[in-house]
């Protein structure tokens, strides 16, 4: 057949293959995937530090005049960005906390250093200097403090003499760890880990000084029941899991995994339960009620700060 001429209004690249213009094949189907690609990146860094304009938040890949490339890899992550909340666009990335990055890797370690030392409690029982010497060096207790042994503020944390012990705090840990991780962030849970711990411990340790005064002040005798001592996690894990229910106490909590409970209705049944017998306690129980109690207080000034914007 003829070939006919192209008409006069008709633009350059169809006049002839030499009059069309440099940006002709810039526009190419073929070449625009390069181009989409930095265009979307540039999205998304504007969406991350709050460039948009609320009317914008809600344009599609549709208004863009993309729909011809929607079958490329990266063109189902940027229509997800632009059809996310402009909230939740603009919220800063955390660390994943399964298992994956520095986030759940902390975690993990925490839960390897209380597995170790655990290890060397299992060693020492059948080596009396060895059982003095983590008894010394892994509890804390007034005692401890007043020999100048300080470092059992932190060494108690990761110190587990029974399996039970060690299995319920490290449960814990990991369900409302990785959560408080994936919400806020590694520092922010190493934050309130340690700081839980710590002074849960503290707090521990002056309870029973005052359990002691009370004692002597009353009867003016010695209590039969020396000052007691602390170890395990319990502190440390009971602030992360105040801090857990004061952020989302409608969430459901399974206790013993079978039996759902709002988060708010468990906090204060153990709450209540600890409350009461740390206050009836006479030195001769074997769990740190006292401990959790100022534990979920660190917890609860947490959450009291992280509303204020402080934490």
């Amino acid at each position: 057949h003829r070939p006919t001429a192209p008409p006069p209004h008709a633009p350059p690249s169809l006049r002839s293959p030499s009059a069309a213009s440099p940006s002709a094949a810039l526009f190419k189907p073929e070449n625009c995937g390069p181009m989409l690609a930095i265009a979307a990146a540039m999205l998304r860094r504007q969406g991350r530090c709050g460039g948009f304009r609320r009317k914008t938040t809600t344009t599609n890949v549709t208004r863009l005049g993309l729909t011809a490339w929607t079958s490329t890899p990266w063109m189902p992550k940027l229509r997800r960005l632009l059809r996310r909340p402009y909230s939740k666009r603009c919220q800063p990335e955390v660390e994943s906390g399964r298992g994956g990055g520095s986030g759940g890797g902390a975690l993990w370690m925490i839960i390897g250093m209380n597995g170790l030392v655990y290890s060397s409690w299992l060693m020492a029982r059948e080596d009396k200097e060895a059982l003095s010497y983590m008894n010394r060096h892994f509890t804390l207790s007034a005692e401890s403090l007043l020999n100048g042994r300080f470092q059992t503020v932190i060494t108690s944390m990761f110190s587990h003499a029974r399996i039970d012990h060690l299995m319920a705090n490290m449960v814990t840990l990991i369900f409302f760890g990785l959560e408080t991780i994936q919400l806020k962030g590694t520092a922010f849970f190493s934050k309130l880990y340690f700081t839980g711990g710590m002074l849960g411990g503290l707090g521990f340790v002056a309870w029973d000084l005052n359990r002691l005064f009370l004692h002597y002040s009353r009867t003016s005798e010695l209590p039969q029941n020396k000052p007691q001592s602390l170890m395990g996690a319990s502190a440390a894990v009971y602030a992360l899991v105040t801090w857990k229910i004061l952020t989302s106490p409608t969430h459901m909590l399974y206790i013993w995994m079978v039996l759902p409970v709002p988060a708010a209705l468990a906090g204060i049944g153990f709450l209540g339960y600890d409350a009461y017998y740390m206050y009836k306690s006479d030195g001769s129980s074997t769990v740190a009620h006292a401990a959790h109690i100022f534990g979920a207080m660190v917890g609860a000034a947490f959450w009291f700060n992280d509303r204020r914007g402080d934490v």
